[in-house]
């Protein structure tokens, strides 16, 4: 529950970077920990191996003993991590928030494309309806609701040709509203329910299992 400034402190200051993460939906730390030159020891669990590559080492989540046994060894060997060290601050390329943004756009084209709808006559452009349904009720600074923030930041910065971004998310009663207050950030907008047209794009970046049951209606109207 840092504020970004405060984890960038923390990560600028450490030793080195321990993450026994037991599932990730991407591994933000692992790259963050990279992008400060950090030498990292994570789990060999879902994506991270993707995100780390050859810059960090792993371990099985569950081997509390190797793990307990290999920081022991990283505290007494400050060679070994400043040799690791050096290796990233030389090689690893950091992901930007604009290339996500990027790819997202190269997505959207490529959905264009492969759709052959009749579309009716539009009365407004095109959406890329954003969900952050979990930052609007608490933005508790994971890793994923970085990722979705800084990912919204930047496709509301730079929208794809023929579209407009607009974040929603879906209220206690099932409706999914545009978070037109949470854009706003510092006045009151009322939050009016979502239209969906054909040719609209969801983009659920969110954690909100939960949420697509209720949202199911509105997901069939695309």
């Amino acid at each position: 529950h840092v504020s970004d400034d405060d984890l960038s402190e923390l990560y600028r200051c450490a030793f080195f970077f321990f993450y026994p993460s037991l599932y990730e939906g991407w591994g933000l730390p692992v790259a963050e920990s990279l992008a400060y030159g950090k030498y990292c020891l994570a789990s060999n669990v879902a994506s991270i191996p993707e995100v780390g590559g050859g810059f960090i080492d792993y371990l099985d989540p569950y081997d509390v003993a190797g793990w307990a046994n290999q920081l022991d060894i990283l505290l007494r060997t400050p060679k070994f991590i400043e040799q690791k060290e050096k290796c990233i601050r030389k090689d690893y390329v950091p992901y930007k928030w604009e290339d996500a943004g990027r790819a997202v756009e190269e997505i959207v084209c490529f959905l264009e494309q492969q759709t052959n709808l009749e579309m009716p006559i539009r009365t407004r452009p095109k959406q890329i309806l954003v969900d952050i349904s979990m930052l609007v009720v608490s933005d508790a600074r994971t890793g994923i609701q970085r990722v979705v923030r800084n990912i919204l930041n930047n496709l509301l910065y730079m929208s794809p040709a023929g579209y407009i971004v607009k974040p929603v998310y879906i209220d206690k009663q099932g409706i999914s509203r545009y978070a037109n207050s949470y854009q706003a950030q510092l006045e009151y907008v009322e939050d009016g329910v979502v239209e969906v047209a054909q040719g609209d794009i969801y983009l659920g970046l969110d954690l909100i299992p939960f949420h697509f049951p209720e949202f199911e209606i509105t997901l069939k109207k695309y």
